[in-house]
C-alpha cells in the first residue's frame, strides 16, 4: 500500500505549465509568419529569436525531459511506448525537430536574400504551430492523466525529484535566457504572457513550504 503523502503539485501539472510557455513562443511565431506570408519577407532577427526560444524551451529541456523521465515512467508502469499516445507524441517531437532544422535553413535562405525563403518559412511553421498546438492539448488532455492515473505518489515524488535533477543539469543561464527571450518576444508581438511564469524548481519550492 502506497503510504507517501499527496504532493501539492503533480509531475504533470510542471509539464503543463511550460505548455503554456511553449504556447506564448507559438503566438509570437504565427504573428511572425503571418508577416511573412504577407510582406513576403521575413524579419531574420525575430525569426533567429524565436527559433531559438522553440529550440530551448520545447526540444531541448521540456521533450527531453518528457521522453527520458515521464514516458519511461509511464512505460514501466504498464503504458506502451511502441503504440498509442506515448508512441504518438514520440512522433510529434521528432517532427518538430524537423520542422525547427527546417525553419532555420529558411532563415539562413533568407539572409542571403533567396526570394521564397520567406514563403518556405511561412509554410513550415504555419505546419508546426498546428502540430505542437494539436499536441499540447492531447498531452494535456489525454496522454497526462492517463499517466498520472498509472502513477503511486512514491512515482510521483521520484518524477519531480528527476525533474529538479534534470533542471539542476542545465546551465543556469540558458533557461534564464530562453524565457526572457519568450516575454520579450511577446511584448514585441503584443501577445499575453503565460499565466504561470515560475520556472519548475521554484514551483517545486513554493508547494513545498
Amino acid at each position: 500500500m502506497d503510504t507517501t503523502a499527496p504532493l501539492a503539485l503533480r509531475p504533470t501539472e510542471i509539464l503543463s505549465f511550460e505548455h503554456r510557455l511553449i504556447e506564448q513562443v507559438l503566438d509570437c511565431l504565427e504573428i511572425l509568419s503571418h508577416a511573412a506570408r504577407d510582406t513576403g519577407r521575413l524579419d531574420i532577427v525575430a525569426a533567429e529569436d524565436t527559433l531559438d526560444a522553440l529550440w530551448t524551451l520545447a526540444d531541448r529541456f521540456h521533450h527531453s525531459r518528457e521522453e527520458a523521465l515521464l514516458y519511461a515512467l509511464a512505460e514501466r508502469r504498464g503504458l506502451p511506448r511502441v503504440a498509442g499516445p506515448v508512441a504518438a507524441a514520440l512522433e510529434d517531437h521528432a517532427e518538430l525537430h524537423r520542422a525547427l532544422e527546417s525553419m532555420q535553413d529558411s532563415v539562413t535562405a533568407a539572409r542571403m536574400a533567396a526570394p521564397r525563403a520567406a514563403g518556405a518559412f511561412h509554410r513550415v511553421a504555419e505546419a508546426a504551430i498546428a502540430l505542437l498546438r494539436a499536441h499540447i492539448l492531447k498531452e494535456d488532455n489525454v496522454l497526462f492523466p492517463l499517466a498520472e492515473s498509472l502513477f503511486s505518489e512514491a512515482d510521483r515524488a521520484a518524477l519531480i525529484d528527476a525533474f529538479v535533477r534534470a533542471e539542476a543539469e542545465v546551465p543556469e543561464n540558458v533557461l534564464v535566457d530562453a524565457m526572457v527571450a519568450a516575454d520579450e518576444l511577446a511584448r514585441r508581438f503584443h501577445v499575453p504572457l503565460a499565466r504561470e511564469r515560475a520556472r519548475p524548481v521554484q514551483l517545486l519550492a513554493r508547494h513545498r513550504e
